[in-house]
């Protein structure tokens, strides 16, 4: 499959914000949809939101498009505290791809692309992430690479409600 992988443009905002709202649903709201999960998709996933991170200059965030369609994207933050790090380290906040488009290597394209820009960046010897408990089985973008494991918690949403 022919795809791009780009920065982020503030054009994209609206876009991501749907895509967004389509992966987090589609991922996380496995009972249905309530109230929580529709306000919580709705305030956080907005064309603002998004607009306002692509243009931090603490963010990156890498898209990936085929034919003028985004099919997933890459969120990084510079400067992020990891648990058990003593570097600086660079996160991976968010690789959202829309389900249609799994299974086809897309997802580890899209980590490589945002692993290399992560390497790129002064002074970030890290790249770190979160993974959900839910999604147990090694993933296919992970799968292979060089990530160790710590095992605590470090975000519990359903505790809010969510």
């Amino acid at each position: 499959m022919n795809v791009e992988i780009r920065s982020a443009r503030r054009e994209d905002a609206a876009c991501l914000a749907a895509l967004s709202i389509q992966v987090w649903l589609s991922t996380y709201a496995i009972d249905g949809i309530r109230q929580a999960l529709a306000d919580y998709v709705l305030t956080e996933f907005t064309p603002e939101k998004m607009a306002a991170l692509i243009a931090d200059p603490a963010r990156q965030l890498l898209v990936m498009e085929k034919d003028g369609h985004l099919l997933g994207y890459a969120q990084l933050k510079l400067d992020e505290a990891c648990a058990g790090c003593d570097d600086p380290s660079s996160e991976l906040e968010r690789l959202y791809l829309v389900e249609r488009h799994t299974g086809q290597g897309l997802g580890r394209r899209l980590m490589a692309a945002a692993r290399q820009w992560a390497a790129a960046q002064p002074g970030q010897p890290r790249l770190w992430l979160s993974v959900w408990h839910g999604n147990a089985a090694p993933s296919p973008s992970t799968a292979g690479w060089a990530w160790a494991s710590t095992a605590k918690p470090i975000s519990n949403w359903r505790a809010r409600g969510i």
